[in-house]
Order: structure tokens, then C-alpha cells, then sequence
């Protein structure tokens, strides 16, 4: 099974839990019933990840364990007086993200990418749901909140962006922004020009990049228009900005895409530790100076080495 992602709400009791190191839920409400964001604690494994959020999404947490009972914290104070004692405790390493934030002001980019039960934050408001502890939420999210909040290489945490899922993420995104009603006609009309524009972005990046710079084949049938910086991750100008594209033969777009390989901006190959040498022989590839990027791409590939490459 893969590693797996999750938000917790913990604004009465974040303090104590990260300090501690671990989170922790009843087994059972007061009067007996269950909750299934309490039980989500069991679907914790080792390595999952778990973003901690109080009034904001302030840190980061590795699970270290997978859950086990426990009683109720001590440090929990009278805080806890009203919870059974009988719970569930799984270990977490935390780790304070550099940039805090508050899902209110990111909500349209975060409603899209919420699971269809069990929202941790409210998905018009994002204010934190009262009555939703722990909530497993998507690989999309978990990378979305990982570039806001600064965390310095999603690779260091085994995932990075997954180049097929990007149609299905804008059409999806597509869906939700023409079918909300509280989203103005006027930014509906902003992303309908933009995803017009989105049709033209192949075209732009063969006009700027005619082939691909690591295995020079120039015949685009046999190459892929590849975002540096994910569509979404990206503004509107971002998405369609040619600047933001490589033409790659599909091996290299997979390294790519996954941070195995990235370049600097003077085109020199930075090839991931990670990656096995065997590997890269094999794909028929070695270090290599592709040539100089323009100017305009920069940001781009900086934002690449920074949250794909595998450091």
C-alpha cells in the first residue's frame, strides 16, 4: 500500500500533541458511539503523512507508528475531561512548516482537491470542520499544501507530482469552477480564457522548444509538452505561459516529472543521488549540458529543483 495523507484538527489540543509527538482520539464519544474520523487513526501507517492544523496549518508530522491504545494524555488537562479515557495514539514526528497559513485564503485552490465525505475544513469557509478530527485527504492536496506552506522538497517525503493525473486535475478543476455559484462570472470567464489558452500551450512551447533538449528528437509526435512548474501549481498566466514548458521524449518527461532529473538554468543536468546509475545507463542517458535556458524559464526551473528534485 502506498503512503497515504491526512489533516488533522487539533486546535484544543495541537499545542500538547506536537510538542509530544504524537496524536491521539477516543476510542468512543461519551455516549458510546463511534466516529469515524476518531477510527481513521487505524488506517495510519508508518511514513503516512499528517498535516497539523490549529487556527492554522502550522507543521508537518511522519507517522512513526501505526496506532495503538493509549489513555488519555495527562497534558490534555481539563481539556479532556469530557473524553473517555480509552483511546488510540499514533506516534508522529512534527516538523513547523516555514510559511503558516489559513485555508480561507487558498479555499479556491483546496475545495477542488477535497474528498467527497468527511472534510476536515469547511469547503466554501475553510474554517476547520468541529467535528472532524482526523481525515484522510488526496496526494493532490498533500502537495498543494506542501508548496504553500514552503516545505522544502516534497521528493524528501517520497512524492512528487504525477504528470498523469494533470487532464484529469483540469478537467476536474474546469467542472467545479463553471458549476459553483459562488464563484463570480467575471474569474469564470478569467479561467474559460485561460483554459481556451491552455489548448494553445503545446503549440507555444514547440514554437520556443522544437525538440527535446536531452535526446534532440525533433519529431513531436514522439514528444510531450510537459509543465515545469504542474498545472496545478500554477496562475492562470503560469499554466499557458510557454516559458513553463519542455518539449521531452517520454523517458526523460518521466524523470522529470518525478524529480529524478533536473537542470539548472545554465542547462546542466542535475541527475537525483537517488537514481541508480544502472538506471540511467540503461535509459540510454549520462550527465549532459542541454544549453542555456532562457531568461523567462528561470522561475521555473527553480520552483522544479526546489519541491521535485530528488535532493
Amino acid at each position: 500500500m502506498g503512503k497515504r495523507f491526512f489533516w488533522v484538527n487539533h486546535k484544543q489540543t495541537g499545542k500538547q500533541e506536537r510538542e509530544g509527538g504524537y496524536i491521539w482520539a477516543p476510542k468512543r464519544k461519551k455516549n458510546g458511539a463511534t466516529n469515524v474520523t476518531y477510527d481513521n487513526l487505524l488506517r495510519v501507517n508508518p511514513g503516512d503523512i499528517i498535516f497539523s492544523y490549529s487556527s492554522t496549518l502550522r507543521a508537518y508530522g511522519i507517522a512513526k507508528t501505526a496506532a495503538y491504545s493509549s489513555s488519555r494524555p495527562e497534558e490534555f488537562g481539563k481539556t479532556g475531561e469530557s473524553w473517555n479515557s480509552d483511546g488510540w495514539r499514533v506516534d508522529v514526528e512534527f516538523h513547523e512548516v516555514k510559511n503558516k497559513i489559513k485555508p480561507s485564503d487558498y479555499i479556491t485552490q483546496i475545495s477542488p482537491l477535497l474528498s467527497a465525505k468527511h472534510f476536515p475544513i469547511h469547503p466554501q469557509t475553510g474554517n476547520g470542520m468541529q467535528s472532524c478530527y482526523l481525515a484522510e485527504i488526496s496526494q493532490d492536496l498533500s502537495i498543494l499544501l506542501l508548496s504553500l506552506t514552503e516545505v522544502s522538497s516534497f521528493a524528501e517525503l517520497g512524492i512528487c507530482h504525477d504528470i498523469s493525473l494533470e487532464q484529469q486535475d483540469i478537467e476536474q478543476f474546469e467542472e467545479y469552477v463553471l458549476s459553483d455559484t459562488d464563484i463570480p462570472e467575471t474569474e469564470k470567464q478569467r479561467f474559460i480564457t485561460a483554459r481556451i489558452a491552455q489548448g494553445k500551450f503545446r503549440k507555444d512551447v514547440i514554437d520556443l522548444e522544437p525538440y527535446c533538449r536531452v535526446t534532440k528528437i525533433a519529431d513531436t509526435d514522439f514528444l510531450k509538452a510537459s509543465h515545469i512548474k504542474p498545472w496545478r501549481h500554477s496562475d492562470n498566466i503560469e499554466k499557458v505561459d510557454p516559458y513553463n514548458g519542455l518539449m521531452l521524449a517520454p523517458h526523460v518527461d518521466h524523470l522529470f516529472d518525478h524529480g529524478w532529473i533536473s537542470f539548472k538554468d545554465n542547462g546542466d543536468m542535475m541527475i537525483s543521488p537517488q537514481l541508480k546509475k544502472e538506471v540511467l545507463h540503461q535509459l540510454g542517458l549520462s550527465p549532459c549540458n542541454v544549453g542555456e535556458f532562457p531568461s523567462r524559464t528561470a522561475k521555473y526551473l527553480a520552483w522544479h529543483r526546489k519541491f521535485c528534485y530528488r535532493k
